[in-house]
């Protein structure tokens, strides 16, 4: 029985249970209406409660009816439990309309509280006129401000005019586009000196609404004429005008104006315009830039600061197109491979000369298909340089000129390139003259028409020195050349002269004698006083080869020919026996040593003698001398 009622109570917390989970119908309320015109307004929900399930669709409906449904007219706003905003459109102006929000789920639709709204009663458009600007004889400028459309959409606008007060959409009008908002409208054909009354409108689908009127007055015209055009050229010509009267304004610009049609004829149309001064009066104008063999259309104008007034429409034809002509210049610095010529051209022919030069050929009568040479553009005098030609070669040519409708040629020239010779040279005279060396040198005067491979200065002791004897080298791309003369024999006579090689053989400068110094006469001691770091020498200067010996003494080094670059000794001056002592050596060390003299032609070394400087023996020194004479060359003793 016991657990009967176990049962029993547990079926009834089961059936309670599933009853409390149970998913329901959304629970939300409706937005208060606002943005009420006469054909829309603004509303919207909050969803408090998805009852449990998810929101597949949410938004208002409404009705003339009390209670509307979604049977009725209604938004679809989306899903989802979060507050949104709807937009009621295609309303009947002035009538009552019942709204309420509305959100769907799995279990069903329900409602928000009922709301009330009337929408608005159709109006005339409200709108306000500008104030009237840019004003000129025959336009003006104005439009207006659309502040209400009156509830329904604006689907014209602009202003009126007339000369009577207040004018309708009946007289004159422009149209400038639909909707609210403000707008620009450009009066235009209107007469001269002449009042005008102008206000805004705006037509919706009840009506047209005005602007208030506003009057102006459009100014008086400027009188002028349009002068006879002169001077007709290929791409320019000459005209003008006469202003008579400035209407009341002042002129400010003046001039003319061009085109290829009569439509074409005003400033902001035109192809070209002059700009000739100010004021009233007479002016000439110089048209440029034109086009050959057209037909224009021109005019004078006349600026104020209130517009631009324009004369009668003249007509002309500019001329046609034609060859360029031109003539060609003498020919002169003729050289081996090049010539200077060029050319004067003295008509374009009406069309711009895009290129001009010099054509050349060994034929008659040559074209551009033949050699050319360009210079620039346009008319005038020009002149070429001919290149790369062949020597001793008769050429003829004549200056060309392309323009738009095809090549002129000039009158026909002839000339004949020098003929190829070996080069011409001088030899410089022979300075710093020494006991093996001397300098010389040479200009090239000419290179024979062909360019200069080699030059510089041969010599020998012959009378006729050439490229087989001893030779320098010397730098090319230079007339002028320095040449160092080596490895001479001291108390010699030489002959030299210059020489430069072409292509067709070489030529050579006049030839220069001259002798090598003789040197001075010296020997080197033999017979050595040799110690450990130290050891005595010396030399005979015999002769002093005809210069006052202003240097002597030993020079001796490590390795063979020491000069007095190495280590050395000043042993006094002129000629004689000197002795001379050599310090700081190294124990146990092979030196060469060698005497030395200068005079102001150079330095001459005696003969190399070799030695070796003593080794330590437990503090006692050998010490040796040095004696060519004898077999045993080194006599040696021993010193504390």
């Amino acid at each position: 029985m016991k657990t009967y009622w176990i049962l029993c109570i547990v079926l009834i917390s089961l059936f309670f249970d599933g009853c409390a989970n149970k998913p329901t119908t959304p629970i939300l309320t409706t937005n208060e209406v606002s943005d009420i015109s006469c054909n829309s307004a603004i509303s919207g929900g909050i969803i408090t409660s998805d009852g449990g399930e998810t929101i597949i669709e949410k938004g208002v409906c409404w009705s003339t009816n009390i209670n509307p449904e979604i049977s009725d007219n209604k938004t679809s706003d989306g899903s989802g439990n979060e507050s949104f905003t709807s937009f009621l459109a295609d309303l009947q102006p002035k009538t009552r309309y019942y709204v309420r929000a509305y959100a769907s789920n799995s279990v069903g639709t329900a409602y928000g509280n009922t709301l009330s709204f009337e929408s608005l009663e159709l109006r005339l458009p409200e709108l306000t006129t500008n104030e009237i600007s840019d004003i000129k004889s025959t336009e003006a400028l104005c439009g207006g401000v659309i502040s209400s459309d009156g509830g329904f959409t604006i689907t014209a606008r602009g202003v009126c005019w007339d000369t009577i007060p207040n004018p309708t959409i009946a007289n004159n009008k422009t149209i400038d586009g639909a909707g609210a908002g403000g707008f620009s409208s450009m009066l235009t054909d209107l007469q001269p000196k002449t009042k005008y009354y102008v206000r805004a409108y705006a037509t919706n689908s009840n009506g047209t609404g005005y602007g208030m009127a506003m009057a102006f007055e459009t100014f008086n015209v400027a009188s002028l004429i349009t002068s006879e055009v002169t001077n007709i050229f290929y791409n320019s010509a000459i005209s003008g005008g006469t202003i008579s009267s400035n209407g009341g304004q002042t002129i400010t610009s003046r001039g003319v104006c061009w085109g290829t049609s009569t439509d074409s004829v005003e400033l902001e149309k035109a192809l070209g315009f002059t700009e000739d001064g100010s004021g009233i009066g007479s002016f000439e104008s110089i048209l440029v830039g034109l086009s050959p063999g057209i037909t224009f259309y021109i005019r004078a104008y006349a600026t104020s600061s209130i517009e631009t007034y324009y004369g009668n429409i003249v007509t002309f034809q500019t001329l046609g197109l034609e060859l360029p002509e031109l003539t060609t210049n003498e020919v002169a610095n003729i050289d081996y491979t090049s010539a200077i010529t060029g050319g004067n051209i003295t008509s374009d022919g009406g069309s711009r000369i895009t290129q001009r030069g010099i054509c050349w050929s060994t034929n008659p009568d040559p074209t551009t298909s033949d050699y050319i040479i360009v210079n620039g553009t346009g008319i005038g005098d020009f002149t070429c340089e001919l290149t790369d030609l062949v020597p001793g070669t008769t050429y003829y040519l004549r200056a060309f000129a392309i323009n738009e409708v095809g090549t002129a040629y000039g009158n026909s020239l002839s000339f004949e390139t020098l003929e190829l010779k070996i080069p011409e040279i001088t030899t410089n005279e022979i300075s710093e003259i020494k006991f093996t060396s001397a300098t010389s040198g040479g200009i090239i005067t000419s290179d024979g028409g062909s360019s200069v491979n080699t030059f510089g200065i041969c010599w020998s002791t012959n009378s006729e020195p050439t490229i087989s004897d001893n030779i320098t080298v010397d730098s090319v791309e230079i007339n002028e050349f320095i040449s160092r003369l080596t490895n001479l024999t001291p108390g010699t006579t030489y002959y030299v002269r210059s020489y430069a090689t072409n292509s067709i053989g070489t030529g050579y400068g006049n030839t220069i004698v001259f002798q090598t110094h003789e040197t001075p006469i010296l020997s080197t001691k033999e017979e050595l006083h040799i110690k450990f770091i130290s050891a005595s020498c010396g030399g005979n200067i015999s002769s002093d080869g005809g210069f006052a010996i202003t240097a002597r003494g030993v020079c001796w080094n490590t390795s063979p020919d020491p000069t007095i670059n190495n280590s050395r000794t000043n042993d006094g001056t002129g000629t004689g026996v000197f002795d001379s002592e050599l310090k700081r050596l190294t124990a146990n060390t092979t030196y060469y040593v060698r005497a030395y003299a200068s005079n102001e032609i150079g330095t001459i070394y005696g003969n190399t003698v070799i030695f070796k400087t003593l080794e330590s023996i437990s503090g006692v020194f050998r010490v040796c001398l040095f004696n060519p004479n004898q077999a045993q060359k080194f006599i040696c003793g021993l010193t504390g």
